[in-house]
Order: structure tokens, then sequence, then C-alpha cells
């Protein structure tokens, strides 16, 4: 009986010593995500930002290493062999854009895809894809990005509907509006998203949409989300709204010298449903990976920095 009883006592303090670090573990579990597009990660060497040493290769993983998210949104992906010298295939399942299967659609050198990396363990749903956003002028099919369609279960009660998007370039202000070809386009696939949000919110769904907007959101005289929330039934929210741009690149003049420049201004963005911005209370929980100048000097990177956010599953 004394046994017995020690044996109780023991285990009872065990239990409460144990107790406070397991809730600690529970309050502070998050799922990470990350948005990056990886500038033309191509094994083809057809554009110069495509050709990367294995010094490269190995540099970009191990940012991606420093990172660890549990699901990787990309862009400017070729192939999933290029893929694959940066995200470990022992970790993470691939998904990429349909696209890569419509051969009507693509290049026949090299192609800028969108998808997913996720972590192994996930629950994940593959739907088909938002391929209206490659639709342009009278309704014809171009060869522009789809928005890669991924559901992932992040616990028991948050199932998460995610678009990685690659918007159409030469727009990024408000004083491009309706003055250019791509702004139009860009207004197309604006209609597309708003129309894909509504179902979600129809169906009273999480959703989040990250990637490669290629419009200044956090501008105060933008257009882009203005309309966009104007053809919503309910806001979404504008998660990187206050995220800062710190983003150093290689870019090439006119001579065709390369030259460092600072970025400033983001038009990498996440938007998500208001339910999903709830769970997230601190603004640190979302910001910009900046490279180091060195590094953009001595590796060819990318000419834009990973967007991170991580979303809190419990509450203590």
């Amino acid at each position: 009986m004394a046994y017995s009883v020690r044996t109780h006592f023991i285990s009872l303090l065990l239990t409460l010593s144990i107790a406070p670090a397991l809730a600690a573990d529970i309050a502070s579990a998050s799922v990470s995500l990350v948005s990056w597009n990886m500038q033309w990660l191509s094994l083809s060497e057809q554009f110069p930002e495509s050709r990367r040493s294995d010094l490269d290769y190995q540099k970009m993983r191990s940012i991606f290493t420093t990172l660890s998210p549990d699901i990787f949104a990309f862009q400017e992906v070729d192939s999933l062999a290029v893929l694959k010298k940066i995200v470990p295939e022992s970790e993470y399942h691939f998904y990429f854009s349909d696209r890569s299967n419509k051969a009507s659609e693509s290049y026949l050198t090299a192609n800028q895809y969108t998808g997913f990396a996720v972590r192994s363990h996930l629950d994940v749903s593959d739907p088909s894809d938002l391929h209206q956003l490659n639709r342009i002028a009278n309704n014809q099919t171009g060869k522009l990005r789809y928005g890669s369609y991924l559901i992932v279960q992040l616990d028991n009660e948050t199932q998460l509907h995610l678009l990685s998007v690659h918007l159409k370039s030469g727009c990024f202000s408000k004083k491009q509006q309706n003055l250019n070809k791509q702004c139009k386009q860009l207004k197309r696939q604006t209609n597309v998203l708003a129309d894909w949000i509504n179902q979600r919110q129809e169906k009273q769904q999480s959703y989040m949409i990250l990637g490669d907007f290629n419009h200044r959101l956090n501008d105060p005289n933008e257009w882009l989300l203005t309309y966009l929330n104007s053809r919503l039934k309910h806001p979404l929210v504008h998660l990187t709204a206050k995220t800062k741009a710190n983003c150093w690149a290689r870019v090439s003049n006119t001579s065709g010298q390369v030259q460092l420049r600072l970025y400033r201004s983001l038009i990498d963005h996440i938007l998500v449903s208001q339910d999903i911005a709830g769970k997230i209370n601190d603004q640190e929980n979302v910001y910009q990976l900046s490279f180091e100048q060195e590094d953009v000097k001595q590796y060819q990177l990318s000419d834009h920095c990973p967007i991170v956010a991580h979303i809190p599953l419990f509450k203590h």
C-alpha cells in the first residue's frame, strides 16, 4: 500500500511539472507558410537568371532549410527536378500547377509554374487548379500562370483552402490603371479571384491566397485590393498590409551590367479569410525574410524575398 501511494504521488508530481510545458507547447503550436517567387528556377539556361551553379542551389536550399515551412507556395519553378535541388523530397510532397500538363498552354523551353510543397505528414486534397487566371481577352486561353489550389487540414477544426498565384506583370501601381493591356489582364484575373473567394465565403470555408500579385497592394492609392473587396460579399484581410519590404536583388541595366537594387515595395502578398486573420494576433508572425547583401552579390538567388506567416493552431 505504501508503495502504491508513493507511486501515485510521484506520478502526480510528474504530471504537475509536465503540464505547464505541455500547455505552453499547445499554446505555441503553429503552422508555418512561406511564399517565394524563385525567379526562373529552371535547369534550362535560356535566361541569365536561371543559370545557377551548385553553390547557388546550395545557398537557396540553406535559405529554405532555415525557414523549414510546413506549407511552401512557390512561383516561377520550371520542373520538379530543379525544385528538388532546394526542397528535400524526403520531407515534402510536391503539387505542381495543372498547367504543367497542358502542352498548349506552356512554352517549349522553360516555364514559370506555380505550386506547393507540403510537409508529408499533413492531410492534403488536390482539387483542380484555378485555370481561369489564364483567360485573356475575348475569353481566349493564353500561356499565363494558373492559381495552384490545395486544401490542407491544419488541425481538427481548420481546413484551409490555398491558392499559390503569380498574376500578370506590368501593372504595379494605380497610375498605370486602364492605361495598358497588362492592367486590363490583371483586372480580369482579379475578377477570377473574386469569384473563387465568393465560393469559399458561401461555403464558410477558410482560405488564403499567397504569391506574387505583381501589384503594390501596400500603396495608399492601389486599386487591385480595393476593386477585389468591392466584388466580395465579405471583405478579406490583407495579411501583409504592414509587412516591411527590404529585399536586395540582382538586376541588369540597359547595358547588361549586373547591379544590386533594394526593393522597398511589396508585390508578394498574403490575403486571408477573416477567421484565419483572427488567429494571428501578432504582426511579428508575418514578415519578409531579407537576403544579406553579400549573399546577393555572391549567389544567383532571386529577385523576390520569401514571405513568411505563422498561424497558431491552438489558443491557451
